[in-house]
């Protein structure tokens, strides 16, 4: 009981018992060696010997008062640590008798409840977003294909037949037509490539695998950039919503690599077992210091790498980037099995 009672007090209360006992006992025992040796007119040396005896008990004793009353606190920087590293997964349990302990847990409990509860929030309205996006991307998509490609087809096919049928004489006006046909032309070209960005229609109609390597090869090999694609023969089919956003993780990585890399190789594997799906996007470019990625793409407002990670997490992914100075970068999605089973 006596004991209880002990445990429960403050941490100032315990250092400042612990510290008033130490203070009295050596008080009390060094009073009694020193009327002792009086009396025996003992050596200066031995004098010496039993204070410097006294001090270091009195030292030893109250460092080990302070590391047990201390101790909580040594806890509770232990617990924060291991929230600061992985703040998804730990539950704040942390128990302790002590009172003013015992409220910084609960405040520390409450605040990482609401952050918790913020992210789940985030992560919802995100994938909410992300969802709408692609709605979005594919209606306009469809739209281009069907109202402004069929117009701009229209208008090459006619421009071609005037320009076939006008006479040798006017030389001049076959020329305006055949460069607005070429212009025409161009413009669609130019088109064709807006419609496969929003939305590539080989995503829909074959696969993840198929997209991912049509779009490396057209946008990587157009870029004199060597591409290496692999993906096991038995990869699983994905649900739509997980497909799309990692499809769209590697559109991202494809295009930073032609931008900004100066890449020559760039390597993307689609790897799966039991625990989850993983892609890997790797190239030997120029790289850079992937340790405050996400501070300096806010402050130089470079969305890409932070919508790969907006799209890793809103499926509940796992995202790194490792990228190091002249030696390239890696990016890694690991998608886990759980998470593959469950129908957005």
């Amino acid at each position: 009981m006596k004991l209880n009672r002990l445990l429960s007090l403050s941490i100032s209360e315990k250092i400042i018992i612990g510290n008033s006992v130490i203070i009295i006992c050596g008080a009390i025992a060094g009073t009694l060696i020193t009327r002792n040796l009086t009396f025996q007119a003992a050596d200066p040396i031995l004098i010496l010997f039993f204070s410097s005896a006294g001090v270091l008990i009195s030292v030893s004793l109250n460092a080990l008062i302070l590391k047990s009353a201390l101790k909580p606190l040594y806890d509770l920087r232990n617990l924060v640590r291991k929230l600061q590293s992985n703040p998804s997964e730990l539950e704040v349990r942390f128990e302790h008798s002590d009172p003013d302990i015992a409220q910084l847990v609960s405040v520390l409990q409450m605040l990482v409840s609401q952050i918790q509860q913020r992210n789940t929030e985030l992560q919802a309205l995100s994938r909410q977003a992300i969802r709408a996006q692609e709605d979005e991307r594919k209606r306009i998509a469809q739209s281009l294909h069907d109202d402004t490609g069929q117009a701009l087809s229209s208008l090459v096919f006619n421009l071609e037949r005037i320009e076939g049928r006008l006479p040798d004489q006017l030389s001049e006006i076959r020329l305006r037509v055949a460069s607005c046909r070429i212009l025409a032309a161009n413009t669609l070209k130019e088109l064709r490539k807006i419609i496969l960005d929003l939305r590539p229609s080989i995503l829909d109609d074959l696969g993840l695998i198929p997209a991912i390597r049509w779009y490396g090869r057209t946008r990587l090999e157009e870029a004199q950039i060597q591409f290496n694609f692999d993906a096991p023969a038995d990869f699983p089919k994905l649900p739509d919503w997980i497909s799309t956003s990692l499809f769209r993780i590697a559109q991202e990585a494809i295009n930073n690599i032609v931008k900004h890399s100066k890449a020559t190789e760039a390597r993307i594997a689609l790897q799966w077992d039991e625990s989850g799906v993983s892609l890997i996007i790797q190239d030997n470019g120029v790289g850079f210091d992937s340790g405050g990625y996400q501070h300096q793409a806010l402050v130089q407002r470079r969305w890409g790498l932070l919508g790969m990670k907006e799209r890793a997490e809103a499926i509940q992914a796992k995202f790194e980037i490792c990228s190091i100075d002249q030696q390239g970068t890696k990016i890694s999605v690991r998608v886990p099995s759980h998470i593959l089973q469950k129908v957005d």
